[in-house]
């Protein structure tokens, strides 16, 4: 029995690849314009999630273990400038951390992604 029903998920899986490179043949045939559009914004959509959700969601711990006893004696002091430092520090990790290395964050590094990509879509006109 289970070699039958491997046998039809190999001529499925086949027959699904065919009609799926159909597709995609079909529509860079007859909606090249389109499919580009969608497939452009496909990738901005990945990476605007990539900036949205850079941030690991099961990290809950707010301050870590070993930064802990270093940081209470600056919060009972209230020393904002080192606090602030810490917090600068700690946030150099994924994929905005990345952009926060070189200088680029917030405003400038939108400003600047948006320039591309209508410096780009301006070609097409």
């Amino acid at each position: 029995m289970g070699g039958y029903f491997s046998r039809f998920m190999v001529v499925s899986g086949y027959i699904l690849l065919l009609v799926t490179a159909g597709l995609v043949s079909f529509l860079v045939q007859y909606y090249t314009c389109e499919f580009l559009l969608l497939l452009g914004g496909l990738i901005i959509g990945h990476f605007a999630l990539r900036l949205i959700f850079g941030v690991n969601p099961s990290f809950t711990e707010v301050i870590r273990k070993n930064d802990r006893s270093l940081l209470e004696p600056l919060i009972r002091d209230a020393n904002k400038e080192a606090i602030n430092q810490y917090v600068i520090l700690s946030s150099l990790t994924g994929f905005t951390g990345t952009f926060q290395k070189i200088g680029f964050s917030g405003l400038l590094l939108v400003t600047v992604t948006l320039t591309l990509v209508f410096s780009f879509l301006s070609f097409f006109q």
